[in-house]
């Protein structure tokens, strides 16, 4: 049997994400500047300063990321061949096609 003519592509699983976090919008958390900072690395422009703060605050990111990921899992059952590939803090930052679960 021949193969299709065009490649069937496979949706890869995303983690699903409440519609607010911390009580306010993700779109809300994604754009302003504080709480990026602290919750993801530096950028490649950032000064010593801002680096030394991103390694001083990297344990509670992971922690962070850890817990939010783990309580998201448990929530919506997400195991085993349904885990998405990568983390959710990559899932998030990376992703383009994020689910936000409302109710």
């Amino acid at each position: 049997m021949p193969p299709p003519p065009f490649p069937f592509v496979r949706p890869q699983p995303h983690w699903p994400l409440p519609p607010k976090l911390l009580g306010r919008a993700l779109p809300h958390l994604a754009y302003t500047r504080a709480l990026p900072r602290l919750l993801l690395p530096p950028y490649y422009d950032a000064s010593p300063g801002q680096r030394a703060l991103s390694v001083a605050v990297a344990p509670l990111r992971r922690l962070f990321w850890w817990g939010l990921q783990r309580r998201q899992a448990a929530r919506h059952g997400v195991r085993g061949d349904t885990c998405p590939p990568v983390g959710l803090a990559k899932d998030v930052l990376y992703g383009v096609q994020v689910r936000l679960v409302v109710g």
